[in-house]
C-alpha cells in the first residue's frame, strides 16, 4: 500500500511506483460519503458523459466501504510479511 499526498491546490500527487503501474492518463473519480476516494479507468471515448454515465452503471458493492477497507488493509499488511 501506498501513500499519496494533496496539496493545498487540491493536487494529488501518486509516488513513482503507482505511475509506472498505470498506462492509462484519463480517470472518473468519485468521493465516496466517507471521504473515501475511487479511480476508474476511463475508455478512450469522445464524450465523457458518456464515459460517466458507464462508470455510474457498475455494480455496486454488496459490502460496506468500512468493511471492504478493513479487507484490503488486512491484506496489504499479509502481504507485507512475506
Amino acid at each position: 500500500m501506498q501513500t499519496i499526498t494533496i496539496d493545498k491546490s487540491g493536487k494529488i500527487y501518486l509516488p513513482k511506483i503507482i505511475r509506472d503501474k498505470i498506462k492509462e492518463r484519463s480517470y472518473a473519480v468519485a468521493v465516496l460519503p466517507d471521504g473515501t476516494i475511487m479511480l476508474h479507468k476511463l475508455k478512450r471515448l469522445k464524450d465523457p458523459q458518456k464515459a460517466l454515465k458507464e462508470f455510474q452503471k457498475l455494480p455496486k458493492a454488496k459490502k460496506s466501504i468500512s468493511r471492504i477497507k478493513k479487507e484490503i488493509e488486512k491484506e496489504a499488511y499479509r502481504n507485507m510479511k512475506r
